[in-house]
């Protein structure tokens, strides 16, 4: 092994730390967000992930549209977006721990 292998062994070593640091994080801020919300918050963003649509999330947990609306709304004011696509990957990352 050269010196030049090794270098590249490090940097490569460096890069896949840097990856997992950044998966680590954003698993941490998923977990912080969720446990943030409300436990029928928590629900509505389950049912998000899940792809259920407001009137199936609203007939599911016997609330009105309008209720499951106003929870939507909160749970994107605190996760700073009303993407179903950012909601799920939240969720999602906040279970893998």
């Amino acid at each position: 092994m050269d010196e030049q292998d090794l270098i590249d062994a490090i940097q490569k070593g460096h890069a896949e730390l840097e990856i997992r640091q950044q998966v680590s994080a954003e698993r941490a801020e998923a977990v912080a967000l969720v446990q943030h919300l409300s436990a029928r918050e928590q629900q509505v963003l389950e049912m998000i992930a899940k792809g259920l649509t407001t009137k199936q999330i609203a007939d599911a947990l016997s609330l009105s549209p309008r209720t499951v609306e106003s929870h939507r709304a909160a749970i994107a004011v605190k996760a700073g977006t009303s993407s179903a696509a950012e909601l799920t990957r939240y969720w999602l990352d906040a279970q893998a721990d």
